[in-house]
């Protein structure tokens, strides 16, 4: 016997979770959460938004081309291409997630 996963409960149990920690025959019951609510789900495209979804890939795909342009192909440059990926992204996510 194990102790339960959730965190803050000390009951016994032979699964990942006890069954005071489950629903629904088998689905975990988490204790709401405002930030994880709103990180994984639709937000839909709101009014101004798409044009700064385009301000940032556009000065994105610019420091790309330059990026391109001068560096070398090399283990680095594909860090630095995956990296300005990855900073657009969590921008974009930024203005959905949070406007």
């Amino acid at each position: 016997m194990n102790k339960c996963f959730v965190v803050g409960c000390l009951n016994k149990t032979e699964t990942l979770f006890c069954s005071d920690c489950l629903v629904n025959g088998g689905v975990y019951k988490a204790k709401s959460n405002s930030t994880i609510e709103n990180n994984f789900k639709y937000h839909s495209l709101k009014e101004g938004q798409q044009q700064k979804y385009e301000a940032i890939r556009e000065k994105a795909k610019e420091l790309a081309y330059l990026i391109d342009a001068v560096c070398p192909h090399s283990r680095e440059k594909s860090v630095a291409m995956t990296n300005l990926e990855t900073a657009v992204m969590w921008g974009n996510a930024s203005i959905a997630r949070n406007e």
